[in-house]
């Protein structure tokens, strides 16, 4: 298939990104609105992530959707509101 490789894409680096943010998968999964294991099935690519959870972690993260396929630099898109900070919550 030739959208084989967006998938894989967007599953790593979603993890990448996860874990350069040093969160742990049940902070995403909660930004978000899934469970824990739903969310580590996207990342492991036993369930694929529908555009809504796609555009959910986006803002999760922060990230200007477009500047995900392009490096996943750090945008700012929403004026830094983001997952980020739970990570400093647990302590």
């Amino acid at each position: 298939m030739s959208g084989d490789w967006t998938v894989q894409y967007v599953r790593q680096t979603i993890r990448k990104i996860r874990l350069e943010r040093d969160l742990r998968a049940e902070d995403v999964a909660e930004a978000i609105g899934i469970s824990r294991p739903f969310y580590t099935q996207i990342e492991s690519g036993a369930r694929g992530c529908t555009m809504k959870y796609f555009l959910r972690a986006m803002v999760a993260f922060d990230i200007n959707p477009g500047d995900f396929f392009n490096g996943h630099k750090e945008t700012h898109w929403l004026g830094g509101n983001s997952v980020k900070s739970l990570g400093a919550q647990d302590g």
